[in-house]
C-alpha cells in the first residue's frame, strides 16, 4: 500500500525545512510554471502543494531552468520521493 501524498502549506514547509516563507513559496511558484511540462496538474490544490514535487523542483531548478540541462534532468516520479521524505 503507498502512503498517502502530503499536500502541505507554505507554513509547514517552512518549519519542516527551515527556509524563509519567500523562498518556499518562490519554489512554489516554479513548480506551478512548470505544470503541464513536468508535474501533474494536481500539484497544487488550493493553497497546498505537493511536497514531493516541491523537493524535487528545489533539488533541479537549475538545470530545469537551462534548455539544454533540462534533457538530464530524470522524469519526475512521486515514487522516487516517498522514501527520501
Amino acid at each position: 500500500m503507498t502512503k498517502p501524498v502530503p499536500y502541505l502549506r507554505i507554513s509547514k514547509i517552512c518549519e519542516l525545512t527551515g527556509l524563509s516563507r519567500w523562498t518556499v513559496a518562490a519554489i512554489r511558484d516554479g513548480v506551478r510554471e512548470e505544470i503541464g511540462r513536468r508535474y501533474p496538474f494536481n500539484v497544487i490544490v488550493d493553497d497546498l502543494v505537493n511536497y514531493y514535487a516541491w523537493l524535487d523542483y528545489r533539488l533541479y531548478k537549475t538545470r530545469l531552468k537551462d534548455k539544454n540541462l533540462r534533457k538530464t534532468v530524470p522524469p519526475f516520479r512521486k515514487e522516487d520521493w516517498e522514501n527520501v521524505a
